[in-house]
């Protein structure tokens, strides 16, 4: 370290002892600094422990300093690499190594310091106390003899004091020492609770004018730090000063443009830092650098400083103040600047600059073994013995109670709070000042405590009322079901003896049926008989049903259904009666309607043989469609719609809601021609709707009297695999199809088809309704036209395939079309729909059509597919 000065002349001027015990008294106020700078970074919880540990390490390092460290770092040197111990520094002492004491023991002080500020709010106070004990005793003494063991007598005794290394004032002797422990004591004890991991936000500081205050103060006192090393009134303090001013600003400075140049936040830790780490810097060459030197290595050194604190975050490393950035990067940097930036002729070792860098190097990183490794070690051994992190308990709690025993009144208001909480007992309001800031805090507490009380009791009173109510519902209920239950063995009962003497009447009817079939009149009777006797068994079917459907015992059961399978049988057990009266019955499944649906069958039968019934029942002719489709609700979820459309006579709108009314039946109207005779028990659509509602879903009707009706049954379920959703323009999600008059203006179709007349036809068709239809006599031919026109940008809005042609079929031109990823609507006409079905949907149709097709069903289906499409352009 230091100047050589020639130990009688020091001992010969008052002035210089002076200057030195002044330059002391200004490192010793860099402790109130340090003080101020770590409570003000940390929380309230534990500015009382920092406060203690920055007191109480500067105690132990003088006294360990003052018994052992002094003369390991001062003493008769062994090989260079320690002092020999001596008795302790006593009245025989002269003034002038009184004076070198006192300026070495807060230096080391301040060493040790450093790592307080670092390990904040977790680590134990015995553990820092012995932390403290083992830099002032080994550490820093051993480290010191190596770089300033002859600074007393000028003599150059440390190995890299010999070698040339140069270290004025401490950059690596004080601060890269305390930074490089500080470091091995984060690695071992661990960032804070809720500093690093997922939600995790930066931790407040307290008060951070109070950290500002302490940064002023560390640069006011670092003018003794520097100025003092010189151990005399020399011309070369001025010098030492202003570098030492110049560097703090401008580290700052740095740290605040690179806040600028990143878009960050300028933030109060930061220039604070930058500040340290420009003292830190400049503190190893301040006495053989320019002052523009100086501004260029404190500047280096914030940047140095900002570079390690992100390297730290990143490795999740959690420096309270950031000793490790500031001290030991900036220590760093600025012992390797002395051989950059300095004067060879002031730095006086007779090296060249590559050779003064060399041994630099070798310093820092020496320093860096030594800090670093022992303290590694030590500590490392000691967490072994005995933890040096506080409990997580105390850690939350905060280490001015655990470690001790400090209250505080956000202390006892919080502790009041817990209680309230663990008891569940808010009847005691907490104890407060209620003229201070916490106590105000307080006060609005007990008045939410008050509130809650308050409402509490009104609460209390509410739930009694609840109580009784429940009581009275209970009892209620059990009358209801008492009643439920009569009625139900009631109609039980009735259903008995009704059925009875019903088998009897049938029975003598067969009989009077053999008996009399000759006579006309008497066989009337007797199929009068008959129907009204199916009819009564039918209403009978139908109460017992709806009774059923009521009772709290009513329950599906849910298994697998094969829902196309389903839909097929309905539509064939219908066939037969729709052909006899010209109807055409045709049966469309979406494409992403599974196989298998998990549903009670027999009832979702039930409702589809009603609907079905219905439909060519009230048909005289024209057409009945069954359609089903499937919209996803989730990967296995979906809402499953069947909707049964006809061209029948229809139903008045004021009349569509009270068809699903018990005992409803619709009079004879001839004008609307509804019915030309009511049938049944009025009770079928009443029960497929609330057959609906337990599956969670609904019954609706649409309906244009003289046009037909629209029955769209939805119920909730799931498919045994994924649903998938269907493309934008296949979705349909209205519950109804309404009819309306279709316009297809603008839009574009290409028919695919070999038969000439049947290309003719199909024009004069879409032109009548405005569409323009393209041709093309076979698949190859059509899947070409239509490639094409795709990859223009000016695709069809639709096309239409015949299932069989020559050169080409239609199933294989659809799947080479979607192979290419043609998106469009396709409609597939075939004469074998059943058969080809499967087929279709593996290609990749939209939609299947039986040949002949019907022109209606032909205009529906191309209007539901390009409605929700804009025109395509002209080609």
């Amino acid at each position: 370290m230091l100047a050589k000065v020639d130990l009688t002349v020091l001992e010969a001027s008052s002035l210089d002892m002076i200057w030195v015990l002044l330059c002391s008294a200004l490192v010793m106020l860099m402790q109130a600094g340090f003080c101020c700078l770590e409570s003000g970074l940390c929380r309230t919880k534990n500015n009382i422990n920092v406060a203690l540990k920055n007191l109480m390490d500067y105690c132990i390092t003088g006294m360990v300093f003052w018994a052992v460290g002094f003369w390991l770092m001062f003493g008769s040197s062994e090989h260079g690499l320690i002092g020999l111990i001596r008795a302790p520094i006593g009245d025989d002492a002269s003034p002038a190594l009184l004076t070198f004491f006192l300026f070495q023991v807060t230096f080391a002080g301040t060493s040790a310091t450093i790592i307080s500020g670092a390990v904040a709010e977790r680590v134990r106070f015995s553990a820092y106390a012995f932390t403290t004990l083992v830099i002032g005793a080994l550490v820093y003494p051993i480290i010191g003899h190596w770089c300033w063991g002859g600074a007393f007598t000028g003599t150059n005794v440390g190995w890299l004091q010999k070698m040339g290394f140069v270290d004025f004032a401490g950059s690596t002797v004080v601060h890269s020492v305390g930074g490089w422990v500080s470091l091995a004591a984060l690695i071992i004890i661990g960032p804070r609770k809720g500093r690093f991991g997922a939600g995790a936000k930066p931790i407040q500081a307290s008060n951070v004018p109070m950290a500002v205050l302490g940064v002023m103060i560390l640069w006011f006192g670092w003018f003794g730090f520097n100025g003092g090393s010189t151990l005399g009134v020399s011309d070369q303090i001025p010098r030492i000063m202003v570098n030492t001013s110049l560097a703090a600003a401008a580290g700052s400075c740095a740290m605040l443009a690179i806040a600028f140049m990143s878009r960050a936040q300028p933030t109060v830790d930061r220039l604070i830092n930058g500040v340290v780490a420009g003292l830190v810097a400049i503190t190893a060459g301040c006495h053989v650098v320019s002052p523009f030197s100086a501004v260029i290595i404190g500047a280096v050194g914030g940047m140095v400083c900002s570079f390690v604190t992100q390297l730290l975050i990143r490795c999740r490393i959690d420096d309270v103040i950031g000793a490790v950035p500031a001290h030991a990067g900036a220590g760093v940097w600025g012992t390797l600047a002395v051989a950059l930036f300095g004067n060879p002729e002031l730095i006086g070792t007779g090296l060249s600059w590559t050779q003064q860098l060399l041994v630099q190097f070798t310093g820092v990183t020496s320093a860096f073994v030594w800090a670093f490794g022992v303290g590694m070690v030590v500590l490392y051994s000691v967490d072994r013995i005995t933890p040096l992190r506080v409990q997580a308990e105390d850690e939350i709690k905060g280490l001015n109670v655990a470690e001790h025993g400090a209250s505080s009144e956000l202390f006892d208001l919080m502790s009041q709070m817990n209680h309230h909480r663990v008891t569940g007992n808010l009847n005691q309001s907490v104890d407060i000042d209620p003229n201070s800031e916490i106590g105000r805090i307080g006060m609005q507490y007990n008045a939410v405590i008050q509130r809650i009380n308050q409402d509490q009791r009104v609460m209390q009173t509410a739930s009694r009322e609840i109580a009784k109510m429940n009581q009275e519902l209970v009892a209620a209920r059990s009358k209801d079901q008492k009643q439920s239950q009569i009625k139900s063995q009631f109609l039980a009962h009735l259903e008995k003896e009704i059925r009875k003497p019903m088998e009897i009447i049938q029975q003598h009817n067969d009989q009077m049926r053999e008996n009399h079939s000759s006579d006309s009149t008497c066989m009337q009777y007797i199929d009068q008989i008959e129907d009204d006797s199916k009819h009564l068994l039918h209403l009978l079917d139908d109460i017992m049903h709806l009774t059923a459907l009521n009772s709290d015992d009513f329950k599906l059961h849910e298994t697998k259904v094969p829902i196309r399978d389903l839909l097929e049988e309905v539509s064939k057990k219908y066939a037969s009666q729709a052909a006899a009266k010209h109807i055409e019955m045709q049966t469309q499944i979406g494409p992403n309607v599974p196989m298998m649906i998990f549903a009670d069958e027999d009832r979702l039968r039930q409702i589809l043989d009603h609907l079905v019934h219905n439909a060519v029942r009230y048909t005289k002719q024209g057409y009945v469609h069954i359609m089903a489709k499937a919209i996803p609700q989730g990967e296995y979820n979906m809402i499953l719609r069947l909707t049964v459309e006809d061209s029948g006579i229809g139903i008045k709108p004021e009349l569509q809601e009270q068809i699903f009314n018990p005992f409803c039946k619709l009079s004879v109207d001839h004008e609307a021609e509804l019915l030309a005779e009511p049938a049944g028990t009025g009770m079928g659509l009443t029960i497929c709707r609330r057959l609906a509602w337990a599956m969670r879903g609904n019954l609706t009707v649409g309906s244009v009297p003289g046009q037909g009706s629209v029955f769209c049954l939805t119920i909730a379920t799931r498919a045994d695999r994924p649903v998938v959703p269907l493309p934008e323009w296949n979705k349909d999600d209205s519950g109804e199809y309404e009819l309306s008059s279709i316009d297809l203006s603008g839009k574009r179709i290409l028919y695919v088809e070999d038969q000439y007349d049947m290309q003719k036809l199909m024009q004069k068709i879409m032109h009548k309704v405005g569409a323009k239809v393209d041709l093309a006599d076979n698949g190859k031919v059509g899947m070409e036209i239509a490639l094409a026109a795709w990859k223009t940008g000016r695709p069809y809005d639709m096309l239409i395939v015949d299932r069989c042609m020559p050169v080409m079929d239609g199933i294989t031109a659809v799947t080479r079309l979607r192979e290419q990823g043609f998106a469009q609507p396709i409609l597939l006409l075939s004469a074998n729909a059943s058969n080809d079905r499967e087929k279709c949907l593996a290609a990749g149709c939209s939609a299947l059509l039986t040949k002949p097709v019907d022109r209606d069903m032909l205009l529906r289906m191309t209007h539901k597919f390009l409605s929700r499409q804009p025109a395509a352009q002209p080609v």
